[in-house]
């Protein structure tokens, strides 16, 4: 089954599942850089196992066009970047993965370009951004810091500010109490994590001040 969501406030809410393949006893799933799904199953072989019992199904989308997927420890740096903001997640996280096995920092202003690329779907820019953090470290604070304004990362940007304890106690903590009165509770929500893993007792009053003891019920107490 496929369950989906949508928004509710900082969180969300279930959709009816769907159906979607049908197979039985499901141990995993899987999609290749392809767009090609692969689900195992035990079907009856039991917690030992069986050797006549037990399968792995492909499923392929109609129409699906195969493109073979490279050794990404063999492509250049420009095809990573390329890959990276792929429609495919599963080539987004194995271009990450590249990226950061190879430490190449130097990659961080054109990963930031791609972060800023209205031309880009939403979750390729996102990765963008979380590739900077694990790639830069506390050196990417600065970086995050400028992409604040774009408000569709804004959630994202917060959290990686912090995700790391020790750029958390780098973080502007100006700025991640300004995003407490965002527009948007999840950017809400994740600046006040933020805030609490600066582990800066000085921001205590902005969130206090966020407080709302007449809501609180007595019985809870």
């Amino acid at each position: 089954f496929i369950h989906d969501v949508n928004a509710q406030g900082a969180s969300f809410i279930a959709k009816e599942p769907e159906p979607f393949v049908k197979s039985r006893q499901v141990t995993d799933i899987d999609v290749d850089a392809s767009g090609r799904v692969y689900v195992s199953a035990w079907a009856g072989a039991s917690f030992k196992g069986h050797n006549a019992k037990g399968y792995v199904e492909s499923y392929i989308p109609e129409g699906l066009e195969y493109k073979p997927f490279p050794k990404l420890s063999k492509v250049s740096e420009q095809e990573l970047l390329k890959y990276l903001a792929s429609e495919s997640q599963t080539a987004r996280v194995d271009a990450q993965q590249e990226i950061l096995a190879r430490e190449v920092t130097h990659l961080l202003p054109a990963i930031s370009a791609q972060a800023k690329d209205t031309n880009l779907s939403l979750a390729a820019r996102v990765a963008a951004v979380y590739t900077i953090a694990q790639l830069g470290g506390q050196e990417a604070l600065p970086i995050l810091e400028k992409l604040y304004p774009i408000i569709v990362l804004r959630e994202h940007l917060v959290r990686c500010m912090s995700d790391q304890l020790g750029m958390a106690k780098k973080a502007d903590t100006t700025l991640l109490i300004k995003a407490l009165s965002d527009p948007d509770d999840r950017v809400k929500v994740a600046a006040a994590v933020a805030l609490g893993r600066t582990g800066n007792k000085s921001v205590a009053p902005a969130l206090l001040a966020l407080a709302n003891p007449s809501a609180i019920n007595p019985d809870l107490l």
